[in-house]
């Protein structure tokens, strides 16, 4: 009874530990934080990187049924890294998400398509982009079959 009771202990102690060491490294490391300060303070839809500057390129709303690609562009103001995650809502329905991406504070221009080009159907368009669920923006756009 004495051993049993004598590895129930060691066990607990190396458990807490290990448990110790994990949350120490997460902390450490960025992964874990007790909050999170993120606020997108623009977000719209883009053409894509300015190559000269590194910037998004002007805000577009309208795009042709044949688009190579349509950005999600913005200005996230944060004190640390964060992860984000974009959802696309088609008549808010849900399309497609593009999840765990890490940001810095900076303007970010992050591609919506899984595939280039674009197989989005025309019709209104929605984006929101979250931080652990939570919306810190959203934007619209439409997808037409004319050239705009």
């Amino acid at each position: 009874m004495q051993r049993i009771r004598s590895c129930i202990i060691v066990v607990g102690i190396a458990g807490t530990v290990a448990g110790a060491i994990l949350a120490i490294t997460a902390f450490a490391t960025g992964e874990w934080r007790f909050f999170y300060d993120a606020k997108v303070t623009q977000f719209f839809t883009c053409a894509g990187q300015d190559p000269s500057t590194g910037l998004p390129m002007k805000a577009v709303t309208i795009f042709p049924m044949d688009a190579e690609q349509i950005y999600a562009c913005g200005y996230l103001e944060t004190s640390s890294w964060v992860r984000l995650g974009f959802v696309v809502f088609s008549d808010d329905h849900f399309v497609h998400t593009i999840y765990d991406k890490k940001f810095d504070q900076g303007y970010f221009v992050e591609p919506v398509c899984p595939s280039s080009p674009c197989t989005f159907v025309p019709g209104l368009y929605r984006i929101d982009v979250e931080r652990a669920r939570n919306v810190l923006g959203s934007t619209e756009f439409i997808v037409t079959t004319e050239k705009p």
